[in-house]
């Protein structure tokens, strides 16, 4: 698992004094409840009362990140359902308060066979119901949803460049060796023109068990996360690259 909460929060573990007051002035007096910190520094999350109701304020380093979960909760999944409704954000520093989705996450349960399968079915079900939304160019979003740098139209030369961003970024660290290497450019170049003629479509790119959420039956009752979510081609979904 990639968070861990923490239930004796001390000072340092709890939102500024001035994300406070904001957090207060959308939705009154809270109260912090607790603390889920990612290991992968993207975000912070903690979670309150206020009044009796739980909601959950995510705080982001990266304003992409930020952007792409603002955009995401705002302008895709309203219609599409099972997701946080965003009660308001702000840039400086990047925030977002959300509701709270019942459940919890899949990857918590040992479910039988049969249960698996429907949760997956389920899962399967909403994400084609996310790819439904197309765009005409590939790439990040803000979150008014504008272009985020420079778009491309092109789904192989797309993809790419991720590819090679991140081969670039992984071989100074030694996490691949020349072998590895090797492999990735050549399969890469092998199968990136069956991707020619994809549409731009919205994708969640972190989309696993840990992300969705469900109750005791098996039945899914939440889709969360959408920090990595943009305008990619479908696969990025079925076979997330790293971020």
């Amino acid at each position: 698992m990639e968070m861990a909460e923490e239930h004796n929060l001390r000072a340092l573990d709890l939102p500024t004094e001035d994300v406070m007051e904001w957090v207060e002035g959308v939705i009154g007096p809270a109260r912090v409840l607790s603390r889920f910190a990612h290991v992968h520094a993207y975000s912070q999350l903690w979670r309150l009362d206020a009044g009796g109701k739980k909601v959950w304020l995510k705080m982001h380093a990266q304003e992409r990140k930020w952007a792409g979960e603002v955009y995401a909760l705002t302008q895709w999944t309203p219609t599409l359902g099972l997701t946080p409704e965003v009660l308001g954000y702000r840039r400086d520093p990047f925030a977002v308060l959300l509701t709270e989705v019942p459940g919890t996450d899949a990857e918590s349960f040992s479910f039988d066979a049969p249960t698996e399968e429907r949760i997956w079915a389920a899962a399967g079900a909403w994400l084609a119901r996310l790819h439904a939304k197309e765009n005409d160019w590939f790439g990040n979003a803000g979150f008014d949803g504008a272009q985020d740098g420079a778009p491309s139209y092109d789904p192989v030369s797309f993809v790419g460049a991720t590819i090679d961003r991140r081969l670039a970024e992984a071989i100074p660290l030694n996490l691949f060796d020349g072998n590895e290497r090797d492999f990735i450019l050549r399969a890469s170049r092998e199968l990136l023109p069956s991707l020619e003629g994809e549409t731009a479509v919205a994708i969640h790119r972190d989309y696993t068990p840990r992300n969705w959420l469900c109750d005791e039956a098996g039945h899914l009752t939440g889709i969360i996360d959408f920090e990595h979510s943009r305008w990619d081609v479908r696969a990025a979904d079925l076979n997330p690259p790293p971020r």
